[in-house]
């Protein structure tokens, strides 16, 4: 089996592989479950059957192959991917109503999150579920992360900068379209929140960011000085990697559970979510699809959320 780097290297080699185009930042950091290799390999096949039955996220093909993610996921927890997926969705039983997708994206900054707080005060049905990609990260990764990396002598400064970050990103992102889909199956109306857009949701909502910055008439000239803007809005809320409470770290597998996360990104990063979000906003197709969400500049918070409020009206 030659798909996956995982079945050609040692453990050592693969707790020491540095990703090539990020300097310090490990990719597979420590496996202490890599000794079951023999076994995790065995049952890739049902376990990858299970995760297909939603696999229609481009985001995914886009990705090598989800075998490295199931099994990285084992290798590095002990448990199987799917067996994880079913606990974090016992919390959300069948419903006899008609599920869909509404993901909402935007830059860093661009208050996706006052939305989503909007939503919250705004919803009156059990029914509604709403997954922030960042939170999501965090809630179900941190803790199980921690208590491996820790284990291995890895540092809280290691581990906040690059360990949730590196290759485990493969999986949890191949864990997150599953759930959002099976949820959506289930008659669940499902809030997805990242900064790019999920092509195939039902529904897309941009929230234009408040200081005006629009990726679709950006010029090359002026990202490293649109990316420069998008940080020191960050660094005013998050002085390091993240606000997350390491020390509280816990496993939380339901979303309205979750500790809000803000996130320093890196100008790559920043650079990455420019560039995806302009050719998405210049896609013909896809902007027939996109409802715009104004995000107005103030910092009157009761006006903006009355604003926002009125927009979504029509829909919580």
């Amino acid at each position: 089996m030659k798909y996956s780097i995982l079945t050609g290297k040692s453990q050592s080699e693969l707790e020491t592989y540095f990703n090539p185009t990020v300097p310090g930042r490990r990719e597979y950091g420590a496996l202490p479950f890599f000794t079951r290799r023999k076994s995790i390999l065995s049952h890739l096949l049902s376990e990858e059957k299970y995760f297909k039955k939603h696999r229609i996220s481009s985001r995914i093909k886009s990705k090598r192959e989800p075998k490295e993610a199931i099994a990285l996921f084992e290798m590095k927890f002990g448990v199987r991917l799917s067996v994880f997926a079913k606990e974090i969705l016992r919390s959300y039983p069948h419903l006899r109503a008609k599920g869909k997708i509404i993901n909402m994206f935007g830059l860093s900054g661009s208050g996706k999150s006052t939305v989503v707080e909007v939503i919250r005060k705004m919803r009156t049905v059990s029914k509604v579920v709403i997954i922030d990609d960042d939170a999501a990260r965090y809630g179900l990764f941190a803790k199980l992360i921690l208590d491996v990396e820790t284990k291995a002598g890895t540092t809280l400064h290691e581990i906040r900068q690059h360990m949730l970050h590196n290759a485990i990103s493969r999986t949890f992102y191949l864990l997150l379209d599953f759930i959002t889909r099976e949820l959506r199956l289930r008659g669940y109306i499902v809030v997805r929140v990242s900064t790019t857009p999920l092509i195939d949701a039902d529904e897309l909502w941009y929230v234009e960011h408040p200081d005006g910055i629009n990726p679709r008439t950006l010029k090359e000239a002026d990202i490293a000085k649109t990316i420069q803007k998008l940080i020191k809005r960050t660094d005013m809320r998050v002085a390091e990697r993240d606000n997350y409470p390491w020390k509280k770290a816990r496993c939380v597998v339901n979303f309205s559970a979750m500790h809000n996360v803000m996130l320093r990104l890196s100008e790559r990063v920043h650079k990455e979510i420019l560039l995806s979000l302009k050719r998405a906003l210049l896609d013909r197709k896809l902007t027939k699809r996109i409802r715009v969400i104004k995000n107005p500049h103030t910092k009157n918070l009761k006006q903006r959320n009355e604003a926002i409020r009125a927009q979504l009206r029509a829909y919580f």
